[in-house]
């Protein structure tokens, strides 16, 4: 698999080498960094990354293709909303798409929760999938819950 040499986000770049993942390995082969990536753009869009090969190695049928779709739609809003508030022309606009990157990722878990109980899938890569992106909604939860306490003492 032949990876991107230069990520840019919003001014930002990140050189990728093709291990910047997070979790152990998958079975295309490749090795997974033991530490997770801390910019919360990056990681949302390498989540977003995994849960397209993810998609890729399912066999998907025609019932059950909109249950995938969806999947992929939230798992890639997740960046796409931080990136977009981050251009944001005031806080309130960057507010606004952080609550939701939030609601994004915490659909995410709904999605893979029922892949998993409906379609013959990794248990193992889905957990590892929903793990990851509850730790996302964590994280944008903390945010939205100090920028809204801030907001309000202002």
């Amino acid at each position: 698999m032949e990876y991107v040499s230069m990520l840019e986000f919003n001014s930002l770049s990140v050189e990728e080498d093709g291990q910047s993942y997070y979790g152990s390995s998958n079975n295309e082969g490749r090795h997974f960094k033991e530490e997770k990536t801390y910019n919360l753009k990056h990681r949302a869009f390498y989540f977003a990354k995994d849960v397209i090969e993810f998609v890729k190695e399912v066999e998907v049928t025609g019932l059950y293709s909109s249950l995938f779709e969806q999947l992929i739609r939230c798992a890639t809003s997740i960046g796409a909303n931080l990136v977009e508030g981050a251009a944001g022309s005031s806080r309130r606009d960057w507010l606004k798409f952080t609550v939701i990157a939030l609601k994004s990722a915490n659909e995410v878990k709904y999605w893979l929760c029922l892949i998993k109980e409906t379609q013959k899938v990794n248990s193992e890569q889905v957990a590892r999938l929903i793990k990851e992106a509850n730790e996302l909604s964590n994280i944008l939860g903390s945010i939205v819950l100090k920028a809204k306490s801030n907001e309000s003492e202002r």
